[in-house]
Order: structure tokens, then C-alpha cells, then sequence
């Protein structure tokens, strides 16, 4: 179990020391080629805010070939991009199942969008979201944004998965109530019965901070504990049979 924990930790690091002491500006990340009405070439981003203590929420925009902003989506703790041809692209939001398409009859043009400036600071402000419509995501487009967050993740999504394996060490080994050896073999019961528990706490309310600080939706967030914990315990199984076989001859 120890090796576990070594590697949660090891784990956790990097997203810890990276939480920013002080507010940052606006900044983008993902962006793809869309095709305008007008016939010029449009940009689809990714415009994230400072989330202080949390993930930085993310909204898609749509900037002009000059850089005009055009659209927003509303604020998320996870948005991202998927394209179905060339050019051909929406904004998904897998945590709520919604997909933005780019609504061209609400567009409002707006100034250039340059860092650390004023206008991509009013962009990220607010709530109020123009230039996009929203549908229900599609399962094929959940899945590429799902795919996409985990390969964003990185050592986090190992982290994920390390804490589900974590969960199969607390629970697959039997715990046997002691019919012999007096009141130590009790004691003792009980006593891994309870480290049992708070490991399981322990690990859940890791798992728990690591998904806020990350921006991890939650289908995804169990999806990476399921997949720990289901690789996991049949291994731990064969290891106890292996060892309970040792032990009878």
C-alpha cells in the first residue's frame, strides 16, 4: 500500500505548487480554424479566467481573422473543442452534456482581443453568453472532449487511477471475525476494520480536492477511480489466492 500512496503524492505535487499565490489574466488554450459567414477564417478558443483557489473556468469564444471577438459561450469548469470536418467545430461541455454551436445571427463584434489588456479581461467577465447556441453533446462528441481532458490531465489522470487501485487495497482483502485467540485477536479486528475506513475516507476526500483543483468533470473523475479500482482488485485477488495456496502446502 505504501508504494500507492508514494506515487499519489509524488502525484499531487506538481498541481499543488502550480496553484498560482495571486491572480492571473485571461489566457487561452485550445484553438481551431472555423469557417465565418463572410467567408474569411475565424478562430474557436478556449478563454480561461482565475479560478484563486479552484480550476480556472473556461468558456469558448470565437474570435474574427483580426481577432475581434464574436461570440462567448457561459462559463465551465471543463470546455473544450471537437471538430466533425474541416473547419467544422463546436464547444462541448461534458460535465453538463452541452454542445455550443456558433450562432452567426447573434454574433456582436467587438474589440481585439490582445493578453493582457482590458477587452480580453471584459471578455471572461460575466455570465451573459452571445454568438452560440446550445444543444444536448452528442455521446461521439462527449467522448472526444472526455478523451481530450484526460490527455490534458496527464500525471493527474495516473493520480486518478492510483487512487482508485488504492480503493481495491482497502477493500477486496476479507477482513474475518476472529472465532479464537481472545480479546487481542478482537482488538485487532476491529483495528483494521477502522484503517480500512479511513483509508477509504482519506482517499475519497484526496480525490475529492484533486477533481476541484484540476477542473475534472465528474463523469470522468469516477470514470478514472472505476478504472484503478477495477484493474486493481483482480490482481490483489490473485495475489491472496497465490498466498493462501503457499500457505496450505
Amino acid at each position: 500500500m505504501s508504494w500507492l500512496v508514494r506515487a499519489l503524492l509524488i502525484a499531487l505535487m506538481p498541481l499543488v505548487v502550480s496553484q498560482p499565490a495571486a491572480a492571473h489574466s485571461p489566457y487561452f488554450t485550445d484553438s481551431r480554424e472555423i469557417a465565418l459567414p463572410d467567408g474569411t477564417i475565424g478562430r474557436l478558443r478556449i478563454l480561461k479566467g482565475d479560478g484563486v483557489v479552484g480550476a480556472d473556468p473556461a468558456r469558448a469564444v470565437v474570435l474574427d481573422a483580426e481577432g475581434r471577438s464574436l461570440a462567448r459561450t457561459p462559463s465551465s469548469i471543463a470546455m473544450l473543442l471537437t471538430c466533425s470536418g474541416e473547419r467544422q467545430c463546436v464547444a462541448v461541455d461534458p460535465g453538463n452534456w452541452t454542445a455550443y454551436e456558433v450562432d452567426p445571427a447573434s454574433f456582436r463584434v467587438g474589440e481585439i482581443i490582445r493578453p493582457r489588456q482590458d477587452a480580453i479581461w471584459a471578455l471572461e467577465r460575466g455570465a451573459e453568453a452571445w454568438g452560440f447556441r446550445a444543444r444536448w453533446a452528442t455521446l461521439p462528441e462527449i467522448a472526444k472532449a472526455e478523451l481530450a481532458q484526460v490527455l490534458g490531465l496527464g500525471g493527474t489522470a495516473l493520480a486518478f487511477i492510483g487512487i482508485g487501485a488504492l480503493f481495491a487495497v482497502a477493500l477486496v482483502p476479507r477482513l474475518r471475525w476472529p472465532s479464537e485467540g481472545g480479546p487481542g485477536r478482537r482488538l485487532a479486528f476491529f483495528g483494521w476494520a477502522a484503517l480500512r475506513v479511513v483509508v477509504l475516507l482519506g482517499a475519497a476526500w484526496i480525490s475529492a480536492m484533486l477533481a476541484f483543483l484540476a477542473g475534472v468533470t465528474t463523469p470522468l473523475w469516477l470514470i478514472l477511480m472505476g478504472l484503478g479500482t477495477a484493474v486493481a482488485a483482480p490482481l490483489i485477488r490473485l495475489v491472496l489466492r497465490r498466498r493462501e495456496t503457499v500457505a496450505a502446502s
